[in-house]
């Protein structure tokens, strides 16, 4: 029984490094995907009366935009340089592809597809995933807390921290299972994900330890 246990996790964990593997692989390709799951979503942003739509749509399906800040978030410490830099220079290969579109459309499209709007819209996009992933996210940092909680006097953070990767991926694995991601955009959740449980154990952490204080000092009296 232990030995199928065993066998189980280690084929688990060879899974896991295969897909990572193959997004990594993916994302070595491009500096950033084109499109992907962030792509599909819609929410509602802020128009500009006096540009074309159509425009707008070429534009969308030349290059999504959350892709770049996607980009720019793994591999930036200055996020918005980063976008700017980025745009401009597929601003540029659009003018090339399309070079009948007019100078003011160009301004335009700059000002629609701004760092300040895609992040805005992004946070939005960021705020909805949160939502689909929270509840099995939740359930595995309260099993976590209430093991530990009964099994680890001495060695509390440890015991709540060493398998926080199983627990992102576990998390991670199941989104990406009903919605297929890009490699970019699943490095970039893993990250969100990751910190997200480290907060919460920290925070279970604390409420453990003040819990368990309070028990000390009534047991004194």
């Amino acid at each position: 029984m232990k030995f199928n246990k065993i066998v189980s996790i280690t084929l688990f964990n060879s899974f896991v490094l295969l897909v990572f593997a193959s997004l990594l692989a993916s994302c070595q390709k491009n500096n950033f995907a084109g499109h992907g799951l962030l792509s599909k979503w819609e929410t509602a942003s802020r128009s500009i009366a006096s540009i074309d739509p159509q425009e707008i749509e070429k534009f969308k399906n030349f290059q999504d935009t959350k892709q770049i800040m996607i980009f720019c978030e793994l591999n930036s410490a200055k996020v918005k340089s980063c976008y700017k830099d980025q745009f401009a220079k597929l601003l540029n290969k659009y003018s090339k592809k399309y070079p009948r579109t007019k100078a003011s459309s160009l301004t335009l499209i700059t000002d629609k597809f701004s760092y300040e709007n895609v992040k805005e819209e992004f946070e939005i996009i960021l705020s909805q995933i949160y939502k689909r992933t929270n509840p099995k996210l939740e359930k595995l940092v309260a099993a976590r807390r209430n093991f530990c909680e009964k099994n680890s006097e001495y060695y509390l953070e440890k015991c709540l921290t060493q398998y926080i990767e199983k627990d992102t991926f576990s998390v991670l694995n199941q989104f990406h299972g009903q919605n297929k991601m890009n490699g970019h955009e699943y490095l970039y959740l893993k990250n969100i994900l990751k910190s997200k449980i480290n907060k919460k154990l920290i925070e279970a952490k604390i409420t453990i330890e003040k819990s368990k204080s309070k028990s000390k000092s009534k047991s004194t009296i």
